[in-house]
Formats: structure tokens, sequence, C-alpha cells
């Protein structure tokens, strides 16, 4: 008897597996019965981060790609009908930071200011590594669909946070407010294997490199790795794997201190794992 496969109501995408490789029930709650949800502080925090890099990175693309790397460079768009300078500066940055801060998910004023001054703090770190050498963004913030055989509609949607052209191919950057993770990590983290497989799908052109950018205020951390055919065999596999789950409808709950501590839904689930009472 064949098995009944569960329709999602929307493309397939990492964001979706990630949530299902961490609890299936946390999948559940977010994909499937939509229980809305506050933003947490750190959840605000990286929603800021990524809208003032998302703009920054479309300045840029509004620059004169030789010159790219001049800190006087001028750059001009429509105000109110006017014509206005942009100079893509650290105070450009910083003032972009103040315009982007989101204030919610923070319990006091004390809470949100201390966030927006750890902000400024990180990008600073951030214009110190953009201002390093010459950059040619060819993306910023780009949707793709990635083409994978035998999963459901056959895709898997996605975003590039920002891909930079080399004259070796392409660089794949993505932004994270937190802590860098292992060299054992960023050698089998599938969403930078997605990126590779989803960029020479889209450019066909070879990614040469692919980038964790972590921009806090301590530093900012590029962790750089690279995807062989091995990686990428396992990559689908892993989506595989994944996507037959959820198709199945198996959202039993996997507890964990180090998962439920962390989970928006931990409030209202039944199975949510609990610190030992002493």
């Amino acid at each position: 008897m064949e098995s009944k496969r569960y329709t999602l109501h929307v493309p397939l995408s990492y964001s979706q597996l990630r949530s299902y490789r961490t609890c299936p029930k946390q999948y559940e709650y977010t994909c499937i019965k939509k229980i809305e949800r506050p933003l947490s502080a750190p959840e605000s925090f990286g929603v800021s981060m990524h809208s003032v890099l998302k703009r920054w990175g479309e300045l840029e693309m509004k620059a004169n790609p030789e010159k790219q790397n001049d800190q006087r460079l001028q750059l001009f768009t429509d105000d109110d009908h006017h014509q206005r300078a942009v100079e893509l500066s650290e105070m450009t940055l910083l003032t972009l930071w103040r315009e982007a801060f989101v204030g919610a998910g923070y319990v006091s004023r004390v809470e949100q200011d201390a966030a927006l001054l750890r902000g400024e703090e990180a990008l600073k770190k951030f214009f110190v590594w953009w201002n390093e050498k010459s950059r040619r963004v060819l993306a910023i913030e780009k949707g793709f669909k990635l083409s994978i055989p035998n999963i459901q509609d056959g895709v898997l949607v996605g975003r590039f946070d920002r891909v930079e052209e080399t004259d070796d191919g392409l660089e794949i950057i993505d932004f994270k407010t937190g802590k860098p993770i292992t060299e054992e990590e960023l050698a089998i983290d599938t969403q930078l294997s997605i990126y590779a497989l989803a960029a020479e799908e889209l450019w066909h052109k070879p990614v040469t490199s692919l980038v964790l950018l972590s921009v806090r205020e301590e530093a900012c951390t590029p962790q750089r790795t690279t995807r062989n055919k091995n990686q990428l065999k396992d990559a689908l596999k892993t989506i595989k794997i994944l996507e037959e789950g959820i198709a199945s409808g198996d959202f039993r709950p996997t507890p964990s201190l180090q998962v439920c501590r962390h989970c928006p839904y931990r409030d209202i689930c039944p199975a949510s794992a609990s610190p030992p009472t002493r």
C-alpha cells in the first residue's frame, strides 16, 4: 500500500528544512499550523542587520563598478524627485542602521538602546571588512529556484544575501549575527551547499568561495569554504530525506534541552524539555 504524501501549500525552502531538522514539531507549529508569535530580541536584531546590509548592497550596485572601492564615491538617488548625493562611508552605513533598526522584541528601552549600540559597533567592523578590497556586487537579496528531481514541485526556493563576482568565479556571502561555527560545521552546512548548486544553475559560473560572514560587535569574521561534487551529492541526499519526512506528515517532536531552550513554542509544546529541578 502506497503511503500518503503530505502536500505543502508553499514552495519548499531551506528555512523549512532547517526548522524540520531542528524539530519536526517546531516545523509543524511554524509552517503547518502557522501559529503567530512575536519576534524575539535576537530575531529582531538579525532582521535589522539584514535590512541595513541589503540597503548598503543596493547602494553599491548603483555605483560605478570601476570605483566601488573609493570611499569618496558619490551615488545619486531619487528623493522626492530631487537628486541628493550619498557617500559610501561609515557614517552612511550607521545612518542606514538607525533607519532600519527594529525595536520589537526587546523587554525594555535599555535593552533596545544596548542593541542599537551593539549594532553600530558591529557595522563599524563590517565597514573595515568591506573596505579591504574592490568589490563587484552581482546580486543582493536575490531569490532563486533550485531544480531538484524527486521532491515536491521539483524545486527548492531560497535567497542569496550577497553575491560578488571575482576574476575566478562567484563568491557567495551569507550574513550571520551569531558566533562563528566550527570548521566541521562549515564543511557540512547544507545551506551553503544549496547556495553553491543554485548559483551555478542560475549564473553558469563556478562558485569559488562560500562565505559565512559573522557580523558582531567583537569582530566581522568571514569563514570561507568550498564544495566538491561529493559534498553536493550528500547535500541533495539530506534535502531528499528531510523532504520525505515533511511529506510523510511525521511531525513527532525531538526534544532536547539545547533545542527547547531556544524554541519559540516551548511554552505551548507538551514535549518541551525542561532543565532538571534542584
